[in-house]
């Protein structure tokens, strides 16, 4: 932050608005390097190496690097592939195109190695766990006793219905 305070006095506003999306970018690549090295660890015990080309041209974005980008855009809950892309264009390389048909390609892996880290993290979770209570509206009060997915449900407990 000191840091950022000496820049903004010595050098222009466009210039410290440059330095501050800099170091966002840092955090994002910090957040993204730390979930790569689980993802390697998993990609190695599972062995997925063997889905790697061996013969013809090289991948321009290799698994590891397809299947960690998968993974951290659903973390940082990003809508769309292409805020991904803009984000990490200049460190992949590549096209657009590239990069969605390699996250489609590749979901499947993507899909066991986030299931290793869902096993991993149940053994070390916490005792307490949080849950969300947020209200459900499924059928009005008068329509209760006919709704055929609460039905048994709502004859009982009619609060269930708004």
């Amino acid at each position: 932050m000191h840091f950022l305070r000496i820049c903004y006095h010595t050098r222009s506003r466009s210039s410290f608005s440059k330095i501050a999306a800099t170091s966002s970018i840092m955090k994002t690549i910090q957040v993204y390097q730390e979930l790569k090295q689980k993802v390697r660890f998993f990609y190695q015990k599972l062995n997925l190496s063997k889905y790697e080309k061996t013969k013809g041209r090289k991948l321009a974005i290799s698994i590891l690097d397809t299947i960690t980008l998968s993974i951290y855009r659903q973390a940082s809950a990003r809508a769309t592939k292409k805020s991904l892309w803009n984000d990490f264009q200049k460190i992949l390389n590549c096209s657009y195109k590239t990069l969605v048909v390699n996250m489609n390609k590749y979901a499947v892996l993507c899909l066991q190695i986030l299931q290793c880290i869902f096993l991993s993290n149940r053994k070390n979770s916490h005792l307490i766990k949080h849950t969300d209570s947020t209200d459900i509206p499924v059928c009005l009060n008068k329509n209760a006793k006919y709704h055929q997915t609460m039905k048994t449900i709502s004859s009982s407990e009619w609060y269930l219905c708004s």
